[in-house]
């Protein structure tokens, strides 16, 4: 789940302007 999670958020931190944004993100999509 690490990878998968550490994948997703790396593609979301190039659009987002923080680390943190990918947070709401991923639970919206979740």
């Amino acid at each position: 789940m690490d990878d998968l999670l550490q994948g997703f958020v790396a593609q979301h931190r190039m659009k987002l302007p923080g680390g943190t944004a990918y947070i709401p993100c991923y639970e919206i999509i979740a």
